[in-house]
């Protein structure tokens, strides 16, 4: 709002001055056009009173031009033949040229007559100003009332579209708890409508997820105060070593935290107070350090204490050396660090937890996955690898009956992780509702199509509301009396390969499922392809999109159909098992930028 209010003083600044511009060379061209009138009905007059020699009549005369608005000055000069002597006259007498150092700016006006004299006239430019000035600020009143109407109205109109179901909604997040959550009004069916009711169903779904995390939430954050409390304390006690690394002094803090009398430690040295221990190749660095005279930092070790329970411990410390540069020992500070170490296991255990819960996740999601029984079942031999790029993933795919005849539903989801784990959930509760709505089977584009239209329902999407959710889709329709099968994409094909390993590649649409609504149902391709022995295979793009580590590039659809047709057979296994190895191979140490699912299979004959 202030950003508009902002631009609209610039341009009423524009126009101020282009307006100025325009009014100064009116003015001007108007001034010249009056003088110029003037001197055409006055110059015979003029010139014939010069010619009589007649002076005074023709200054009488220029007086009168002269008491003109804004005119300041004149020169006459008659034409040479006028007058055998070429005669000025000035008004004042000084002439124009008295005014040429004047402090002031003149506008200057040449007019020569229909008898060739000429006539300069020095006009003020603030004669032009105070005119121009007045039509200003007329221009300037008129455009900053239109100016202060308009923000008005934006303002009143911001503050009730906008602003009102904004602050609605952030009132019921701001009042939302996890295990209470408060619900926002839905003022209107607008994009601002939308996210309210989104945020409604995520806050009804966060409670039951908040209360399985609640205990292991406050854990963390328990163990996190300590660990913080605790960390703020730098040191517990100091102390001393000689140059034969024997302690010469420590403060008390370390016996009333050990309880070690201080007779056992006085005068010894850290590798005498270790004899009969376990020398672990941490304590035999710490020891050469020591040998060395070097500096350390947060060495940790447990001892005993004198009442059998283990102390953890933290010691920095510096060498000491005088000015021949001669070793004189150290000084240094220990910290009792039992309770962070206690601490920092406890908060490993939650994120454990914590782990353990998102593991769980997946395990649902896998559970949601149909079983291979099933797939063999419907459609032969099957191959798959399901890779999400987290625990939980956005891709997924589903199988069913409708009217006898059976369907695979292979789709990539917007995102992954949980977001996509969340939109398979929905797409795969679409897929249940046409399945049991549905009494007759469906060709494989209309399937398409009404997928798309319970994505949109579900997410809120609307004609006037695009959203930012959706899929990729494939669809498989195999009816076993027919020998043939039927395949519909939305940006994922179909590869289709013989007994012989050849690969054909039946592309799917480049429309996308979900993201808008369209006010007519589109025109998805339906492909029927016979059996014949062939295997099938779908992809998602989270492996031609994968970079690679040597290249840097994506690995694309050509490498995949290599790889396939090198297996030389079309056993989905062997299909299944190419395609692995070259995404593999092809990643490297390269991060995984997407889930990846590959499904193969081969219906019995």
């Amino acid at each position: 709002m202030v950003a508009a209010l902002l631009i609209g003083a610039l341009a009423i600044g524009l126009m101020i001055s282009l307006f100025s511009l325009y009014f100064d060379q009116m003015a001007r061209e108007e001034a010249e056009a009056r003088l110029e009138r003037s001197i055409l009905v006055l110059a015979p007059v003029i010139d014939g009173a010069s010619r009589n020699n007649m002076p005074q009549i023709a200054r009488q005369i220029l007086s009168d031009v002269v008491n003109e608005d804004g005119v300041i000055c004149v020169d006459y000069r008659p034409s040479i033949t006028t007058t055998p002597s070429q005669i000025v006259i000035s008004l004042p007498k000084a002439g124009c040229q008295s005014f040429a150092t004047d402090e002031h700016q003149f506008h200057e006006v040449t007019i020569r007559s229909q008898t060739k004299s000429d006539y300069r006239f020095y006009i003020d430019d603030r004669f032009f100003a105070d005119e121009r000035n007045l039509q200003l600020g007329t221009i300037a009143l008129i455009a900053t009332s239109a100016l202060l109407v308009v923000f008005i109205l934006l303002a009143f109109v911001f503050q009730r579209l906008i602003l009102t179901p904004l602050a609605n909604l952030q009132k019921a997040m701001s009042a939302s708890r996890p295990s209470k959550p408060a619900l926002a009004e839905v003022f209107r069916d607008d994009e601002i409508g939308a996210v309210s009711r989104t945020y409604n169903k995520l806050a009804a779904a966060s409670r039951i997820y908040f209360a399985r995390l609640d205990k292991s939430q406050n854990l963390l954050k328990e163990s996190e105060g300590k660990f913080k409390d605790i960390a703020d304390i730098s040191s517990d006690w100091f102390y001393e070593m000689d140059e034969a690394l024997r302690f010469t002094y420590i403060s008390d803090r370390f016996f009333e935290i050990t309880k070690i009398a201080p007779a056992d430690v006085i005068g010894k040295t850290r590798r005498q107070m270790m004899e009969g221990k376990d020398i672990t190749a941490t304590w035999q660095e710490h020891l050469s350090q020591l040998d060395a005279h070097q500096s350390f930092k947060n060495f940790e070790y447990a001892i005993t204490s004198a009442d059998g329970s283990d102390v953890m411990l933290r010691v920095t410390g510096k060498p000491l050396f005088d000015e021949d540069g001669t070793f004189m020992g150290y000084r240094g500070t220990g910290t009792d660090i039992t309770e962070i170490i206690r601490d920092r296991q406890l908060l490993e255990e939650a994120n454990r937890s914590f782990g353990d819960s998102v593991s769980y996740a997946s395990s649902i999601q896998r559970c949601l996955l149909p079983q291979s029984q099933r797939l063999e079942e419907d459609f032969g031999e099957v191959s798959i690898v399901w890779q999400p790029k987290d625990v939980v993933g956005g891709d997924f795919y589903w199988v069913g009956q409708i009217g006898g005849a059976r369907y695979l539903v292979f789709f990539d989801c917007t995102g992954h992780g949980v977001p996509g784990a969340f939109m398979t959930l929905i797409t795969t509760s679409v897929l249940e509702k046409i399945s049991a709505a549905s009494p007759l089977a469906l060709p494989a584009a209309q399937m398409l199509e009404q997928i798309h239209r319970g994505i949109v329902a579900q997410l809120g999407i609307t004609q006037d509301k695009v959203g930012k959710d959706g899929l990729d889709c494939a669809v498989i329709k195999l009816t076993a009396s027919e020998g043939q099968l039927e395949f519909a994409g939305a940006s994922l094909d179909l590869f289709v390969s013989n007994e012989a390993g050849h690969v054909t590649r039946l592309r799917g649409d480049r429309y996308t499922l979900g993201y808008q609504l369209f006010s007519q149902a589109r025109d998805f391709t339906n492909h029927n392809v016979p059996l014949a022995g062939n295997s099938f295979t779908l992809i998602t793009d989270g492996m031609p999109t994968q970079i690679g580590e040597e290249t840097k590039r994506v690995l694309g659809t050509r490498r995949m159909v290599e790889a396939m047709e090198s297996a030389g057979t079309n056993k989905p296994a062997k299909i299944v098992r190419s395609l692995a190895f070259l995404l593999k191979k092809w990643q490297g140490a390269q991060e995984r930028r997407d889930d990846v699912t590959i499904l193969s299979f081969r219906p019995y004959q």
